[in-house]
């Protein structure tokens, strides 16, 4: 899929302000499509929207390649955001979607900045095993990032003649 831009488009019917649960949600996989649109429906404040965002966002990231897309467009922070609510039918779809961008070490470091680490600790006492488990991943990854950077470092720092003497 190299250079396939993948954009996330919500759509919502005129029928949706009868039937809120009546919302499209478009996959594009185009090059001529900016991934900046990815940015603006993450911004709704309405609820009803963001688990099928969310769950659009999990579909999307099959590769680093494209979770890197996401993360480059500013998906990650506000994500993080959605963790905050009560709502299990939102917090569902973000672990998923938390846990494939997190595959991409940069999104790792955009997660831990962003508070995730906390949010994602508390899903890990949640009722709802794929919550558990994305989280758990999620965390993983964030840890296995940190481990690897550590253990670089550490050679590094071994590498280097001491100046001390």
């Amino acid at each position: 899929m190299p250079n396939t831009i993948i954009s996330v488009m919500l759509s919502a019917h005129k029928e949706a302000t009868v039937i809120p649960r009546k919302i499209s949600i478009y996959l594009l996989r185009s090059s001529q499509v900016p991934m900046a649109k990815c940015q603006r429906p993450l911004r709704f404040e309405n609820d009803s929207l963001r688990p099928f965002l969310a769950e659009a966002i999990a579909a999307c990231c099959v590769s680093r390649e494209t979770g890197l897309l996401f993360g480059q467009a500013g998906a990650v922070a506000p994500l993080v955001q959605y963790l905050e609510t009560d709502d299990s039918t939102i917090r569902r779809p973000t672990c998923r979607a938390l846990h494939r961008l997190s595959l991409e070490p940069e999104n790792c470091v955009t997660l831990h900045q962003s508070g995730a680490v906390p949010l994602l600790l508390e899903m890990l006492g949640s009722e709802d095993d794929v919550v558990q488990e994305a989280a758990a991943d999620c965390l993983r990854n964030i840890r296995l990032l940190a481990l690897r950077r550590c253990q670089a470092h550490s050679r590094s720092s071994k590498a280097r003649p001491s100046s001390r003497r």
